[in-house]
């Protein structure tokens, strides 16, 4: 349910994603997952072209699936954002889950 609940707002937010290598989605913005740097966090990677509203639907997206955003590193330069999130499940717990992570690269 929480998947396609990522999926479906991401789409609304014209967030898309590809594998680990980021590559250009149509809209001009990728975001990436990575479980490997942290020991107790999930990294999601944001980048691409910039817009009004961009980190408010990522917010979004993570608040409804319940995902905690433990740190951010925000970065804008000219019209391309550089975001790094780490964020946790409800219960603090990295995203494991094979279902939820492979719907939010859709």
């Amino acid at each position: 349910m929480r998947a396609a609940r990522l999926s479906a707002r991401a789409s609304q937010a014209d967030i898309s994603a590809s594998s680990e290598n980021n590559t250009p989605s149509g809209k001009g913005v990728v975001y990436g997952i990575d479980n490997e740097s942290s020991e107790i966090y999930t990294r999601i990677s944001v980048n691409g072209e910039n817009r009004p509203g961009l980190l408010s639907a990522i917010t979004g997206v993570f608040a409804s699936m319940g995902v905690d955003v433990r740190k951010a590193e925000v970065a804008t330069q000219g019209s391309s954002v550089d975001d790094s999130f780490y964020v946790v499940d409800a219960e603090g717990n990295k995203i494991e889950d094979a279902e939820v992570l492979s719907s939010m690269l859709r």
